[in-house]
């Protein structure tokens, strides 16, 4: 039998680490040394709270212990672990106790009108440390050995704020029911505009010009090549050569395993423990090692402030700024998280762990994606606790992040009447509503974190759908703001899904179909309906982000081959790869009208296009950028003899006991001591170096 969960309640005795335990100075000062899997046994717990922890208003608990007598000890309620339970009528979980914790989130200020079993020192103390007083600052100290860790289990700040002023109050109607306006179909005419590329008129468009399009040409051209030729040792990258350099990434992003020096060595290709192909062609190593270690990506003065993102703030800005120039999404749009994989929380700025996510420990970005195209074009990094207070956000005068993060994600496309499709995540009714001030319509699925988000009942929607048939579908209005919006209701078989919207109507898509299995009353029941308009939407929509992270990481990550140390490299491969694949799907949407290729068949494609750009010219003695008299020997089709003594040992000369050491041709004509000075270790005769030249001639051909 599974044993009864435990319940949290006032006289509960817990156990957490002590590392997660709030004031941290006073923990330290007890402990000054102590191991990372130090307890605190044998806790009280007092009551719940609502405190600020890592700048973020959480769900936590109050609790006493014997080593620290008079003070209110604090700590998320996740970290503690119940031994004993309290009283079953002081358990926190109970609906009246929901109740009171809302009631303290919506007023802050009654949380020191509550009775407390402390003098009035401590209580001080603890408003002290609620206000962000002197505690604040200590708690600066702890972050070092602490990782932000986004679980999707607590409320979002905006759900737990309180209202401000009788003009935000929300107005619910009392009776259920959708009118059949739809305020979308009235600002736009119900028009389901495609997406557009801003492309030359006329310009023959390939994979080499969409790559260009996408991926900032004007930020490599005047800030990056600039930085770069700064920092250089040897000669300038000119444009064409540093579209090759990306080339040859995405070339030895093609395959896993081998060592990046592998694919540069002098020796033959050995299929079985080496890399499958040579670059050198190309690039000598050092040439490319220059590059990668010359590389910059601002060329602004640092704030006077410290800034961990200062590095790469430009080069996003950059690549968002691009994208609002060059292309303009569908009629709808899906928000979500991408991540870029890191493993080392110090060296990495906004490092987060989510569990939930198959790379689920680095950077966070939150995203947004055309869901007609799939093409991804706009990204704001998720820098957590180490955002610097002094930098001031657009937007940042709304109260939450939520709210100020839609408004700048969605800012292109401000007034076009275009939907957002949000998850669980982004369920603020508030965000909602001044992204419809701004002519653009979103819906968000509702999910209970703890507590329903502000302004919605779910516990009376969860009630009115009791009892109904699975499909029925039911709508409720309301307003904030004097701006109208619906809460949407549909009956599953096992919970009742729920979504706010500024848009649609109750009426039934008969294209999008579905069935539910399921059993009632020991019996199978088989259903089959059609989605309303907006849950439809959302199950159409809603994959849309994650189906350009899926193109983007899988088969191959592009940012896992590019082995980097520092981690600006890492957030340009990337926006690299992110363009990668924005290229991949803009080809197929707006050029060929047909299913995208796989990505890793678009990634040898892209590089071919890379490699041999038309920046480059391409001389048949000389192939690639060799700047070396050697490199441009070795490129070159020369019929050269062994020196005597010498004979191969693989593609080196090494010494020989016989003065003229032979061996047989590479087509097994006769035995002869001559090669190509292109490929040595190859013996070939006269006939051979014919045919040879030939074959390299015809291949330069096809790629031409």
């Amino acid at each position: 039998m599974p044993r009864r969960k435990k319940t949290m309640g006032t006289g509960a005795v817990v156990s957490i680490l002590s590392k997660f335990v709030h004031p941290s100075k006073e923990v330290r000062d007890k402990y000054p040394v102590r191991a990372p899997t130090h307890r605190l046994e044998g806790c009280i717990v007092v009551r719940e709270a609502i405190k600020t922890i890592n700048r973020r208003e959480q769900s936590s608990i109050v609790f006493t212990h014997d080593d620290f007598p008079n003070v209110a000890l604090y700590a998320c309620s996740k970290h503690l672990k119940i031994v004993e339970e309290g009283p079953e009528s002081a358990f926190f979980n109970r609906e009246e106790s929901n109740n009171q914790q809302r009631s303290r989130s919506a007023n802050v200020n009654n949380e020191e009108e509550e009775e407390v079993p402390f003098s009035a020192d401590v209580v001080r103390m603890m408003e002290s440390v609620r206000l962000g007083g002197a505690v604040g600052d200590e708690e600066l100290l702890t972050r070092r050995d602490e990782i932000e860790i986004d679980d999707d289990r607590d409320p979002l700040p905006e759900n737990l704020m309180p209202v401000q002023g009788a003009e935000n109050e929300c107005h619910f109607s009392e009776a259920w029911g959708h009118n059949g306006l739809c305020h979308r179909r009235v600002a736009s005419g119900g028009r389901k505009t495609e997406p557009k590329l801003h492309l030359e008129p006329g310009a023959q468009i390939g994979k080499l010009e969409l790559f260009e399009t996408l991926f900032m040409k004007n930020y490599i051209v005047n800030v990056l090549l600039i930085l770069i030729n700064e920092n250089i040792k040897g000669e300038s990258v000119a444009y064409g050569e540093f579209l090759l350099w990306l080339g040859l990434w995405f070339l030895m992003a093609t395959v896993v395993g081998p060592s990046r020096d592998a694919f540069f060595s002098d020796r033959l290709c050995d299929e079985f423990a080496d890399a499958p192909f040579r670059l050198t062609k190309y690039m000598s190593r050092k040439r490319f090692n220059q590059i990668l270690v010359a590389m910059r990506y601002t060329n602004k003065d640092p704030p006077s402030y410290k800034d961990r993102f200062f590095e790469v703030r430009q080069m996003l800005d950059a690549w968002n700024l691009n994208m609002t120039e060059v292309f303009e999404a569908g009629w709808a749009t899906c928000l979500d998280e991408s991540m870029s994989p890191w493993t080392n929380k110090y060296t990495c700025p906004g490092f987060v762990w989510i569990p939930r996510k198959p790379w689920p420990y680095g950077n966070e970005y939150h995203t947004i994606c055309c869901c007609t195209s799939g093409i991804l074009f706009a990204q704001e990094l998720v820098e957590g606790r180490d955002r610097p207070k002094e930098k001031q956000e657009e937007y940042s005068e709304f109260k939450g992040a939520t709210t100020g993060l839609l408004l700048r994600l969605c800012k292109s496309f401000f007034h076009m009447a275009k939907i957002v499709v949000l998850d669980s995540g982004f369920c603020v009714l508030r965000a909602l509503v001044e992204l419809r001030k701004r002519g653009v319509f979103a819906h968000a699925l509702i999910k209970k974190r703890k507590y329903w988000p502000k302004y919605i009942k779910g516990d009376e929607i969860k009630a009115h759908f009791q009892g109904r048939e699975v499909g029925t579908a039911d709508a409720i209005s309301g307003t904030l703001d004097q701006v109208p919006f619906h809460v949407f209701a549909m009956k599953e078989p096992d919970y009742t899904m729920m979504v706010m919207s500024t848009y649609g109507t109750n009426e039934r898509n008969d294209r999008h179909r579905t069935q539910r299995i399921y059993k009632e009353n020991g019996e199978i029941k088989k259903t089959h309906f059609s989605y309303p308009e907006v849950m439809s939407n959302y199950f159409r929509f809603r994959h849309s982000v994650d189906d350009h992270n899926g193109r983007r990481h899988a088969p191959i990550s592009l940012e896992y081959v590019w082995a980097t140390k520092w981690w600006p490299n890492r957030v340009f491969s990337f926006l690299l790869a992110v363009t990668e694949v924005n290229v991949n799907l803009a080809k197929s949407y707006f050029i060929t009208k047909d299913a995208p290729k796989p990505q890793l068949e678009f990634r040898r494609l892209l590089a071919k296009a890379l490699i041999n750009n038309k920046y480059i010219l391409h001389d048949k003695a000389a192939v690639g950028i060799r700047r070396s008299p050697r490199g441009q020997h070795l490129t070159s089709h020369n019929l050269v003899k062994l020196p005597p003594y010498r004979k191969f040992k693989g593609c080196r000369i090494v010494k020989s006991k016989s003065q003229y050491p032979q061996a047989t041709c590479e087509m097994g004509h006769r035995k002869i001591r001559t090669y190509c000075s292109c490929s040595p270790g190859i013996l070939r005769c006269d006939q051979c170096f014919v045919l040879h030249c030939m074959e390299e001639e015809n291949a330069a051909a096809r790629s031409d």
